[in-house]
This record gives C-alpha cells, sequence and structure tokens, in this order.
C-alpha cells in the first residue's frame, strides 16, 4: 500500500503532464504572426471587393490622355503626396505610365491600387474613371 504522499507526488505528475500537452497543444494551435506585403494585401480587398459586389462597370465615352488625368482630379488629389517630392511621381508621364499595363487596367498597378488598395481612400469616383479608361484607351501621353 503506497502512502497518501507518494500518491500525491503521482497526481501531481500526472497532472503536470496533461496541463503542458495541452498548453503546447494550444500554442501550437495559435496562427502564427505573418508579414504581408502591400500588393498582397490590395489583391486581397480587390477580390473581396468583388465577391461582395464592389466591382464596378466603367464607361469609357472618349479618348482619355495622360494630360487629362489632372482635370479628373489627379493633379488636386494625389499629387500633392505623389508629386516630385520622391516615391511615385504623378505628375510625370514616364513615371506614372511605368505603373501601368497599356490596355489592362486591372492588371496595373496603379489602378489596383486606387481601386480596391492602399490608396483607395483617398481616391474618388472621377479619378478612378479617368485612370480606368486611360490605361484600357492605352496609357497615351498626349
Amino acid at each position: 500500500m503506497q502512502s497518501p504522499t507518494v500518491k500525491r507526488i503521482k497526481l501531481f505528475r500526472s497532472s503536470n503532464i496533461v496541463l503542458s500537452i495541452l498548453a503546447a497543444a494550444f500554442i501550437f494551435s495559435l496562427p502564427g504572426c505573418t508579414y504581408k506585403k502591400a500588393s498582397e494585401i490590395d489583391q486581397e480587398k480587390r477580390i473581396i471587393g468583388l465577391i461582395v459586389g464592389g466591382g464596378e462597370s466603367v464607361s469609357c465615352s472618349s479618348p482619355v490622355t495622360f494630360s487629362s488625368l489632372g482635370p479628373a482630379g489627379v493633379t488636386s488629389n494625389c499629387a500633392s503626396c505623389h508629386g516630385t517630392a520622391g516615391g511615385v511621381d504623378l505628375t510625370s508621364y514616364a513615371s506614372t505610365s511605368a505603373k501601368v499595363v497599356a490596355g489592362n487596367p486591372e492588371a496595373s498597378i496603379l489602378y489596383q491600387s486606387i481601386n480596391g488598395g492602399t490608396m483607395t481612400q483617398y481616391s474618388n469616383s472621377s479619378i478612378k474613371t479617368a485612370v480606368y479608361c486611360w490605361i484600357k484607351d492605352g496609357a497615351k501621353e498626349n
């Protein structure tokens, strides 16, 4: 017959093992911390937007050139941060056209970022339409 002290020690060891196993299982079940690039987040936002009906049809009535983006609001809304100060210069055709795939707005970084991406909050329908139509029409300079 075992003494009560020996029984308590065995029970204590068993309890510690069970608690250790449960703690390890809990820790391994937690999602890992991950880092996502802005482009991955933009892609997820576009997909979610399409799923919940965020996709919109755009009608391009006349050819749009780079010079017509300014009056649509690109100069007043975007160029204050994306001007000659650094980064993407939206006042420069060369810099802006480097961010687009002529004829394909959906594949263009510029359109992706203003339509469901990181710059959506700073954009409006006038800018989105002008940029979409400019890219769709071949991203012409003038």
